[in-house]
């Protein structure tokens, strides 16, 4: 079952042009998809309005009125068409049955990303553009069309110097399990940077040791079930009601700080991300891990100008993963 990609960015036709590559190529794997019709008359019936999250039971309930093994849900974060065009978009297959993701992946790209050696390989139309993000989404299913099994696995970021960390001495990350990140405090001045970064958490997480973040619909329920209507006055004790009630032993807090906003190196601009996080566990209302980090675009080049990030959202990807990993993976 394939939800109607939740659209940031103002182009109505762009998720469905990128979804029909996506289906295409799967059908032709063996994958078959809950007609359009059916699914939609499901959403207004369960009246789930924002699809780039489902909480488990909507999952469930899906699989049983379809037949449905997945669901595959997501953001479209950017769709630029012209000369330069951009696309960016976050996409998650989570199991009918348990709610839980299965597949995860971040696609950020511009035109520009592709030029090499004087000036070639750059991609000057969107259509090239979306056969690059679809090829990229379609690495993450199998020959049959399913997605790809993976299983637990740590990695570690190894990113430009930059921040800091702290690791309590008997927080073991690799009982994470399943983690609820909180709306973080937006003091970029960019209405949805948050939600965007959130996206790129869950995807860090679930990527870099199979650790499941709590679907946003879930969190949001949760929530108003405990009488919580804003972040600005929950005490501790609260948080970790809540986090009984969704069955998850950390939540995740912080703030974005800096996001695109432009610094000048050696006359030329660049990106720059800012992010600090703390993990609290649930039990015991104890911090037990927390880290900072700060990225510039201009940290990855290598000889040549080569490598550089100009992107703002493939820079909070890659920053994403590299906080994911000074927290423990």
């Amino acid at each position: 079952a394939v939800l109607p990609l939740r659209n940031f960015t103002g182009n109505a036709s762009a998720p469905a042009d990128l979804v029909a590559l996506l289906r295409v190529e799967l059908e032709q794997r063996g994958a078959r998809f809950v007609p359009t019709d059916e699914l939609e008359a499901f959403l207004r019936e369960r009246r789930i309005r924002y699809t780039d999250s489902l909480a488990a039971d909507d999952a469930h309930a899906i699989g049983v009125a379809t037949g449905a093994n997945f669901v595959i849900a997501g953001a479209l974060l950017d769709y630029v068409p012209g000369s330069t065009p951009r696309v960016a978009l976050a996409l998650r297959a989570l199991d009918a049955a348990s709610g839980a993701r299965v597949l995860s992946k971040v696609v950020s790209l511009r035109g520009e990303d592709f030029e090499g050696l004087l000036g070639l390989g750059r991609i000057e139309a969107v259509e090239p553009l979306c056969d690059e993000a679809a090829r990229a989404l379609l690495a993450e299913f199998d020959e049959h069309g399913a997605p790809a099994a993976r299983t637990s696995r740590r990695t570690t970021a190894h990113g430009p110097d930059g921040g800091s960390s702290f690791l309590a001495d008997d927080f073991d990350p690799e009982m994470a399990g399943t983690i609820a990140v909180l709306p973080l405090e937006n003091r970029t001045g960019r209405g949805e940077a948050a939600a965007y970064f959130a996206e790129f958490l869950g995807d860090a997480w679930f990527r870099s040791s199979g650790a499941q973040v709590v679907e946003t619909a879930e969190l949001r329920r949760a929530l108003v079930q405990q009488g919580i209507r804003s972040m600005q006055f929950v005490d501790l004790p609260q948080l970790c009601s809540v986090g009984r009630v969704l069955g998850v032993r950390y939540f995740a807090l912080g703030s974005l700080d800096r996001w695109g906003h432009e610094v000048t190196v050696d006359g030329r601009r660049y990106p720059q991300v800012q992010v600090a996080l703390r993990l609290i566990d649930v039990e015991s209302g104890r911090m037990v891990a927390a880290a900072s980090v700060v990225r510039r675009g201009d940290q990855y080049q290598t000889i040549l100008e080569l490598g550089a990030v100009r992107d703002p959202l493939e820079l909070a990807r890659r920053t994403a993963a590299e906080i994911v990993a000074a927290l423990g993976g």
